[in-house]
């Protein structure tokens, strides 16, 4: 779980949905939420974020605190949705004599670039960049 939360943070820093104080307590929040509702693992995510809330205020917590774990708890739904859907590298095929085409190398590249959130720039400046060492080696682009 701790791997978990820590690529969370990251992803609410980079992707400046968060602080990183603010996405630290984030993670407080939804490292409790887990821990407090592992015991109803049949229920939704959504009921499970109802008991949760519940729980809060049933401790008298604080108003701005219980929207503060609403908020990152939804975060993290929203997260783990997002990390289900990204779709798997393209496969970068090797030939019998080592050598690999230079489209699915690009292709391999700029998936990559756009997992770590690269600029289009940037992601283009790199792509070129491989594309002139294609023609540099003599490799055949297409």
């Amino acid at each position: 779980m701790n791997s978990v939360c820590a690529v969370q943070a990251e992803y609410l820093i980079r992707s400046q949905l968060s602080t990183e104080t603010h996405s630290r307590v984030c993670v407080i929040w939804v490292r409790r939420f887990e821990r407090e509702t592992a015991q109803v693992p049949d229920a939704t995510r959504d009921e499970r974020l109802l008991l949760f809330l519940s729980a809060l205020e049933r401790e008298h917590v604080e108003d701005w605190k219980r929207d503060q774990a609403r908020k990152a708890v939804t975060a993290w739904f929203g997260w783990l949705d997002r990390k289900q859907k990204e779709l798997p590298p393209p496969k970068v095929e090797w030939a019998a004599d080592g050598s690999v085409t230079p489209a699915a190398a690009l292709a391999a590249l700029q998936h990559t670039l756009r997992l770590r959130r690269y600029s289009y720039r940037t992601e283009q400046t790199y792509l070129d960049w491989v594309r002139r060492f294609f023609v540099a080696t003599r490799c055949v682009y297409r």
